[in-house]
This record gives C-alpha cells, structure tokens and sequence, in this order.
C-alpha cells in the first residue's frame, strides 16, 4: 500500500508497532504540544490549530494561495488509526486537489505526489478551470474510493459535479460520464451544486447534496438576494455516477432570523445508535443567516453567497428522511471570531465526535487572516442533554 511508507514516516520511526499503537491509543487531547480551550456545550478546540493550512512550512507552490473546501477519510490500518484528507489547493490560475495523511489529526503529512487529481488539460474539459473537493466516500467492500469534485468551465457549462474513482487515494480515473447530475429527473431544483457527504450503509453510498437554490424568471441580481437559499438534498448510488433521489429537501432553511435562515450548506453525516429511542443518522452543516451577491474571478460572473457561517447539527432516523435540527443555536465552533466558520467534517470515535472545520487563522509569516482547518472534541451523545 502506498500509503504505509508514509505512514510510517508520520511515526517517526523505521518500524511501527501497530499493537502499541492501540493499546496505548491516547485521547487526541493528551497531546503535549497542543492545548484545548472549552468553549461550550462540552466541546474543547485545540489551539495548535490550523492544523492543516497553506501557509504550512511544507505547503507546495501549487497550493500556496490558499486551501479550500476538503474532506477526510478515517479508517484504520492493523487497530492505529489513519487519516486520509483530500483538499483544494490554489494556485495561480484555479484549484487542484492534493491528498495529506495523519495518525491522529494533527500532524499531516502531505504526500509527494501531490496535487493527485488536476484540473482538465483540453478545451471542453468540465474542470478546465478548476477542480475543488466536493466529498469522498471508501468502500471497504470493494477497496474503491469515490471522489466527487466540482469542475468550472466559464466557457462552457460553468460549475457542475464530477466523479473520480481510485484503489488507493492516490491515482484517479475520472468518470467518462462527467459531469454527472445526482438531482436528474427529480423536482429537487439546486441551480448549483456546491458540497456533499458520502456514507455508506448496506453496500450503497448515501449522498447528501448541498447547492444553491434559485427561482427562475428573476430579473435583477437584487431579487436573487432575496429568493435564494441553500438547500440539502439526498440520494444512493452504487458506482457514484447513477443515482437514485430522494424526490425531497432533507433539509431547508430555517427562516426568520435564525442562524440558518437563509441556507444551510455543506453536510457531514456520522452514525450513532440503532433508530429507537435515539435517532441513527446524525448531520453537522454551515447555516447562513443571509446572503449578498459577489464577482467570482473563477466563474467569470457574479454569485449569490453568505455573509457569514455558523454550524448547526440535525438528525434523523433514516439517511433519506427529513432532518430535524437538534438545537436552533449554532454549535461553538469558531475560532476566528468573526463567524467564518464553515465546512465541518465530524467523526464518531471513542465516544466522542471529533469535528474539522475550515475558519480563519493569523498567518505568522504575513500576519493576514487565511483559511486553514481547526479541530474540536465533544463528548456525545452527553451533550444533547
């Protein structure tokens, strides 16, 4: 596996004991070198965060101008856990996508093959343009990981969805069919598609769809503003290029002068319980209070986008069924203080849900607020009390 190597280079070692990996398996927080602030609702940030940004001492040319949307795999290698993070890096001309890996999500490795999937290389390529990290799902039962990412074409078709597939995370082969639609033929109407999630349950992926949603007819940029959300959808696929949808929003905005009143954008699912008196299915997003219009250099026309995100959580008792919010209150996740934070991804380990999370952080070199990715802890299901 390709990946060993580097594994055991994140060890710092020559040999890695995998069984002493496990036994003395220590909470993410004993770390010596990072420490944790409580901010609520019995969740901890660590403060050696950003650990993943683009002002790294190991960041490559390629990714310099900043680290976009991503997603992280974690599974595990002998009992020690590994994982896999794949994120959007930006260059002089678009995003490319690079892959990074970590023993315990705070000191990654990024890979030297990097960037492992590139932005198309003939004219009427879908991704021209660009090439971002939408979500990634591993199917242990084939070995075969699913990429979805958005490619841009401003010449063509603007921003749509495509499918890449790989047997180590490494090499891609991306989908003859893109781009691909997971919303074709159903009345569940997103003008864009923006961010997924992907699990799987009895051998089929369940993705969860975050686009924005805009009426048609309008005719200035300031009616947009006031019309359009953001919305989640779902649907399964078995070969993540045909799916079957569920022909209704799982969720929508909450309306009123809520957190999320005019979008909620970017799932991450987990599971926990069994669907009896605790819901199964369990759901983090960024929720937007409203939203503006801007220019977008990389669409070559205007967008309607939030002025701020916060993160919410929901559940629900089936992955394709309506999701109910567990707090009207957004989740105190935010490390810049500025309400930035925004695209979480939340994982269910060791009775706890680990959460990264993209915000704002001081770069040391330019003192200049730049994207990178946090980390938080909670302890669950204690803190829906």
């Amino acid at each position: 596996m390709k990946w060993l190597a580097l594994l055991l280079l994140l060890a710092g070692c020559d040999t890695f004991d995998y069984a002493s990996a496990v036994a003395d398996r220590p909470d993410v927080r004993d770390r010596a070198d990072c420490q944790w602030a409580d901010v609520g609702g019995g969740f901890e940030q660590a403060q050696c965060s950003p650990v993943f940004a683009a002002f790294d001492a190991s960041a490559d040319e390629w990714e310099r101008g900043g680290v976009g949307d991503f997603d992280i795999a974690q599974t595990e290698i002998f009992g020690a856990p590994f994982y896999q993070l794949w994120y959007s890096g930006k260059g002089e001309n678009g995003h490319d996508i690079g892959t990074a890996a970590s023993v315990d999500g705070i000191a990654w490795k990024r890979h030297p093959w990097n960037p492992v999937v590139r932005r198309g290389n003939f004219a009427g390529a879908f991704d021209r343009d660009d090439a971002s990290v939408a979500c990634v799902a591993y199917d242990g039962s084939t070995g075969v990981y699913h990429l979805w990412y958005r490619g841009t074409n401003t010449s063509a078709a603007g921003l749509t969805l495509g499918h890449a597939t790989s047997t180590d995370g490494l090499i891609w082969n991306k989908d003859l069919l893109n781009p691909v639609d997971p919303l074709s033929g159903v009345d569940v109407t997103m003008s864009e598609f923006l961010t997924c999630d992907a699990a799987l349950s009895d051998d089929v992926i369940q993705l969860w769809i975050g686009g924005l949603r805009v009426p048609t007819g309008l005719g200035s940029p300031e009616q947009a503003i006031q019309e359009a959300d953001y919305v989640l959808a779902h649907a399964s696929t078995i070969d993540g290029a045909f799916f079957e949808v569920t022909d209704h929003l799982v969720l929508a905005p909450s309306r009123g002068d809520a957190f999320d009143a005019r979008g909620v954008n970017a799932p991450s699912v987990f599971r926990f319980g069994d669907a009896g008196d605790l819901d199964e299915w369990w759901m983090l997003f960024e929720g937007y209070e409203d939203l503006t219009v801007e220019a977008s250099a990389e669409l070559g026309a205007t967008r309607v986008v939030p002025t701020a995100s916060r993160i919410g959580w929901a559940s629900t008792s089936s992955p394709g069924g309506v999701w109910e919010r567990v707090d009207e209150l957004p989740l105190p996740l935010d490390f810049s203080g500025a309400d930035l934070a925004h695209n979480p991804r939340v994982f269910f380990l060791s009775g706890r849900i680990t959460t990264f999370f993209a915000d704002s952080f001081v770069d040391p070199l330019t003192g200049e607020l730049r994207e990178g990715i946090g980390l938080s802890v909670a302890p669950f299901p204690e803190v829906v009390e």
